[in-house]
């Protein structure tokens, strides 16, 4: 199943490894951890015309999504399959 991340962007849901709401990157490790994925180019920002407000991570590669965290949660819950949401 697929679970649509905002824009055009859409993702197999087997293969998001977790969802965090962009405000629990003020944690150290996490700001840490963007910064060093900025560094290796594997963030994608899906929109630049709107905030980002959640991190969809993924094996290979992150977005930087326009859609809540509580909103994709809903969307993954919708089909009946489980997607690890953090907040």
């Amino acid at each position: 199943m697929l679970l649509h991340i905002g824009g055009d962007i859409s993702v197999f849901k087997k293969d998001i490894v977790a969802i965090f709401d962009i405000n629990s990157s003020s944690s150290g490790i996490t700001a840490e951890f963007l910064e060093i994925a900025k560094s290796e180019r594997i963030i994608s920002e899906i929109t630049n015309q709107e905030k980002s407000k959640s991190i969809i991570l993924l094996a290979n590669k992150i977005y930087l999504s326009p859609i809540s965290s509580t909103t994709l949660q809903k969307r993954a819950d919708n089909n009946n399959d489980i997607v690890n949401i953090l907040k």
